[in-house]
């Protein structure tokens, strides 16, 4: 029975061909995944394996392999590529100057501006502070900006 499959195996190059392309446009369709690139890199190999007439249980290990090896490559590039250290929203605030708009201090919630906008603000040593003192923001407390 499986000699039928070790015999003339070139054919099935084609297959591999036309399920490598298959799984690109399947890749397209779900965008983000990887794991369809995967197996079309995977298939490429073992239709490039099935025109050197080899048999069909190598081919299949092959592209078998090559999909996993190829999936953890991606992986690892994917991740690196993606991983952005932009820090946005109210965090891109910290580190920044801000000027008191409402006083200050202890136990009391003051406002400041920053970039044009106005923040509820408290501080950190209990320091109070007047209308147009420059201050620094340290941190993000929920919706407060914590000064000094």
């Amino acid at each position: 029975m499986f000699d039928f499959f070790c015999q003339s195996t070139a054919h099935f190059g084609y297959v591999w061909l036309i399920a490598g392309v298959s799984l690109l446009l399947f890749e397209v369709g779900a965008p983000g995944l990887f794991l369809f690139t995967s197996l079309a890199i995977g298939a490429f190999f073992a239709a490039a394996i099935a025109f050197n007439d080899v048999c069909i249980h190598i081919q299949c290990l092959t592209g078998l392999a090559v999909s996993v090896v190829a999936f953890f490559v991606l992986r690892r590039y994917i991740v690196r590529w993606s991983t952005n250290d932009h820090k946005t929203n109210s965090d891109a605030l910290v580190g920044q100057e801000a000027v008191v708009v409402s006083p200050l201090g202890h136990h009391k919630i003051g406002r400041v501006k920053v970039g044009g906008e106005e923040w509820a603000a408290i501080t950190t040593q209990g320091n109070a502070y007047q209308n147009g003192t420059v201050v620094l923001v340290v941190a993000v407390q929920g919706n407060k900006l914590v000064v000094q």
